[in-house]
């Protein structure tokens, strides 16, 4: 897959008629990949390349960049690399990604497709999600881009249906909501892989080991990613392409009066120093949410029972 973050290396012509689809695609969910994988399909049948056109950050901090009131709604998905390495995986051709800002915003629906999509991209044929709407005051839609079609016989236009899943409709909304909720097994579901946290490890207070269960603390690579609710959860944990099973806390540690929010993984059979590694964490189930106890003695106790609730997952699995 090449990716394009602007068009300074690339230029439309006859060689690179594509087949195109755009939006934020936050999470890469299976409603995305339906879409996607149509894209690949119709590039197969007219001998075209297959692409997608996206953004480097969510479109809603361009528009709401004050929002207060609903912060979760801010929150990612996928980091830009996730998303990067889910298209990949899907066997994409091209990728063109922009940044959402004012003067991207300010483009009417007419010079979006006119100038960018059909002159600067070369778009052939162009695919999106039933409810997609692009351009200045969102005037784009789907029945925008058929009646243009039809007009200047310059590109065709589809629309793909919403992917059901046990009658609910795939959404990056549902699957934020889950997230929050702790449902990790339904936003594994809808996403068709387990939800991922990226990044660092950094030294903790060593709490952990002086418990018995010394702890990996991750530091986020996307600071606007979404957290699951506050809890214990089964996960593995990606480290130099091995994958490991652990136990992961996501919480403040209320036993110990925290007051920011901690990412820490027990890593099973593991006594690597992986200090300053790049991780990712693949998030499985939820065993029980956070809560305060009343001292380090009652916590370890817990910790005890959490770890065969934990290891008990593994196993059915």
């Amino acid at each position: 897959m090449q990716v394009f973050r602007n068009l300074e290396h690339y230029t439309a012509n006859e060689k690179n008629r594509l087949v195109l689809t755009t939006g934020m695609f936050d999470g890469v969910h299976l409603g995305h990949q339906q879409i996607i994988r149509q894209v690949l399909k119709t590039a197969q049948q007219h001998q075209a390349k297959s692409a997608v056109l996206s953004f480097i950050n969510h479109p809603r901090l361009t528009l709401k960049p004050t929002d207060e009131t609903d912060n979760d709604a801010l929150k990612l998905l996928t980091s830009l690399d996730e998303k990067i390495k889910h298209l990949q995986n899907l066997n994409i051709d091209y990728l063109f990604l922009f940044d959402f800002n004012e003067e991207f915003l300010s483009q009417t629906a007419q010079e979006f497709l006119n100038e960018l999509l059909i002159k600067k991209i070369g778009l052939k044929h162009i695919i999106v999600g039933y409810d997609h709407r692009f351009g200045k005051n969102r005037q784009g839609d789907i029945n925008f881009l058929k009646q243009e079609s039809l007009q200047t016989n310059r590109f065709t236009v589809q629309e793909i249906d919403p992917k059901q899943i046990a009658e609910l409709t795939v959404s990056s909304t549902k699957i934020r909501k889950a997230i929050k909720n702790g449902d990790i097994v339904l936003a594994n579901t809808l996403l068709a892989y387990p939800y991922q946290l990226s990044g660092t490890v950094v030294e903790g207070n060593q709490i952990g080991r002086t418990l018995g269960y010394p702890t990996a603390n991750i530091k986020l690579d996307e600071p606007l990613k979404l957290l699951p609710q506050n809890g214990i959860y089964a996960a593995n944990i990606l480290i130099d392409n091995d994958l490991h099973k652990g136990m992961l806390y996501i919480g403040k540690r209320p036993t110990l009066n925290g007051e920011t929010t901690s990412i820490e993984i027990n890593i099973f059979d593991f006594e690597q120093d992986i200090y300053q590694k790049n991780v990712q964490l693949q998030i499985i189930q939820q065993t029980r949410k956070d809560m305060k106890f009343e001292n380090l003695e009652a916590l370890t106790q817990q910790m005890h029972v959490d770890k065969k609730e934990v290891l008990a997952i593994f196993e059915k699995r």
